[in-house]
């Protein structure tokens, strides 16, 4: 006779549940004491996709496809979309500085060298300034030494030449060049120019006709010694309404350039609106970053200060003041570097000195400026990392919302919170904030080119 078996106690009997509402990546705290439906310490490359499920992190494939022959890595990068609709991609590795293009045969890109011999000094910050003469942005950038550096973005290939002349495929203003002389690099030599006129450089010194039809033309960059200041380290730049501020790591000074001479630097006796600046801070800069139109400066460890200009009247010549303004912040509070302040909304966001990811601007219910942490869900996480050389970046992934990346490269691992807005039928914003499980990597810096973050 049989008899039917009963279930057997054990650990075997439980019940599984999906979740529903995941809150995202929690670091700090207890396990045992937290909410339920998030991941805990320990985790990574998972997070919450775009249909609201938990799923393993995209994979990542080479943007381009040339080998890298760098033994150091890609130190820095820039993704530069131009006044004239180009979508530029610079990279600085193996002591060149290079960008990348399909000039020659379209959808086949190339790395072609802007500088050489660059050594070790590779952490480029870039920015743009508006030519209003050309009627076209240029990309001014710096490397930590007294050099400062300009690039048109000029980028052509050849449709014929003579002894003297250089024929574009393209008019050469709508190409990026300097239009009123220059000088341009070809297959590894360097050739000026004195003038141009629609699609032809004139004035061509170095005879050209030994270079191919088709050959890419790379406007050179342009290297001033000793700008601003001879034996000032130009750590760090931002262009804020068209004046270039230019700080350093190892100085309290800030320099102001004029905004239609980014070349100069002497400030008169009396200040007009757009005239040079020199700022003298308490301490030594951390970086600048731009809210409101206004520059805000980190320094030292726990300083923040607001830059204003304020046009007076004095006597009958209209003169412009400067009020630096030093904002309250405690001990720690103040930026950890310069490629780590970004702008989300109106807010400044940055990775502070304490490595906590803190938001600087005004927030619901507060009168005054604030800086809330962002990342005391993984707090421990961002205290026992090593950000050496790394960046903070916020870009909008569409659908996923907006985007913190807080980048280590020497770890391979890079933080990603989510911020995501929505409106609502009652015509409210909805919005969730989260952290990712962290991504492992192995990246030095990230950008977004053309919707695409490379």
């Amino acid at each position: 006779m049989t008899t039917k078996l009963k279930k057997l106690p054990g650990p075997d009997n439980f019940e599984v549940i999906l979740a529903k509402d995941f809150k995202g990546y929690y670091s700090s705290a207890d396990p045992t004491t937290i909410e339920g439906d998030v991941f805990i310490r320990g985790s990574q490359n998972i997070y919450k996709n775009i249909r609201g499920n938990i799923a393993n992190r995209p994979g990542r494939k080479r943007y381009d496809d040339e080998d890298d022959t760098a033994t150091n890595g890609i130190k820095a990068g820039k993704t530069w979309s131009t006044s004239l609709g180009k979508h530029l991609v610079l990279r600085s590795q193996n002591g060149l500085l290079q960008v990348w293009s399909d000039i020659v045969t379209t959808d086949t890109f190339v790395w072609y060298t802007l500088l050489s011999g660059l050594g070790t000094d590779l952490r480029f910050v870039f920015d743009t300034w508006w030519n209003n003469t050309l009627k076209k942005d240029q990309l001014v950038f710096v490397r930590g030494t007294d050099d400062f550096y300009m690039w048109s973005g000029g980028i052509a290939k050849i449709s014929s030449t003579t002894s003297t002349t250089i024929v574009l495929s393209a008019t050469v203003a709508s190409s990026g060049f300097n239009t009123s002389s220059g000088s341009v690099l070809i297959n590894g030599t360097t050739y000026t120019y004195t003038g141009s006129s629609a699609s032809t450089l004139t004035g061509v010194t170095g005879d050209p006709t030994g270079e191919a039809v088709n050959s890419a033309v790379i406007q050179t960059v342009i290297t001033t010694t000793n700008t601003p200041a001879d034996g000032f380290d130009n750590d760090f730049l931002k262009v804020i309404n068209n004046q270039v501020y230019i700080g350093s790591y190892n100085s309290r000074l800030i320099y102001i350039s004029e905004d239609d001479d980014y070349l100069n630097y002497t400030v008169p006796a009396t200040r007009v609106a757009g005239d040079p600046e020199l700022l003298t801070l308490d301490e030594n800069c951390n970086g600048i970053g731009a809210r409101q139109g206004k520059a805000h400066i980190s320094a030292g460890q726990s300083d923040w200060y607001e830059v204003s200009f304020s046009q007076i009247l004095v006597g009958s010549t209209l003169t412009e003041q400067t009020f630096v303004k030093k904002l309250p912040i405690s001990q720690g509070a103040a930026a950890y570097a310069h490629e780590f302040i970004a702008n989300y909304n109106d807010q400044i966001v940055y990775l502070s000195k304490d490595q906590q990811v803190r938001a600087l601007g005004v927030f619901t219910n507060l009168t005054e400026v604030s800086y809330p942490v962002l990342s005391k869900a993984i707090a421990t996480d961002l205290k026992n990392e090593d950000f050496t050389q790394g960046q903070l970046k916020v870009i909008s992934e569409g659908d996923l919302g907006d985007l913190i990346y807080v980048i280590a490269p020497n770890t391979g691992t890079v933080y990603i919170r989510q911020n995501k807005q929505a409106l609502v039928r009652d015509g409210s914003i909805r919005t969730e904030s989260l952290w990712f499980a962290p991504f492992v990597i192995g990246i030095g810096q990230i950008d977004s080119r053309n919707g695409t973050t490379i």
